[in-house]
């Protein structure tokens, strides 16, 4: 009998064997499928990023757009009164000048 255990146990350590070559494999494969998982993840938040950054860039470049153009008009709204109004618009700078040039010489 004991060459029949002798056996049994050998074929229970070979199966064993197996077994864990059989698990490390598996493991192995898990692994790689979660590397992949984890970069596709990394992709898609880097491109996630990237539109927002550029909708940020976007719409700061229709903001400064606007900005431009409302100083245009302010300037040639500007530019309309002093045209109508040049006595005035000589005494308020020269008001201007003054009241400034007081508070830099202090």
């Amino acid at each position: 009998m004991s060459s029949m255990s002798a056996s049994t146990s050998q074929h229970n350590q070979s199966r064993s064997l197996q077994d864990l070559k059989s698990d490390a494999a598996a493991v192995r494969k898990d692994l790689a499928n979660l590397r992949d998982d984890a970069m596709d993840v990394g992709t898609q938040a880097a491109h996630q990023v990237a539109q927002r950054v550029k909708s940020g860039a976007d719409q700061a470049s229709e903001m400064a757009h606007s900005a431009g153009e409302q100083v245009k008009m302010a300037h040639k709204s500007m530019c309309n009164r002093v045209a109508k109004h040049p006595t005035a618009a000589v005494l308020v700078a020269l008001g201007a000048g003054a009241i400034l040039g007081r508070m830099l010489w202090r």
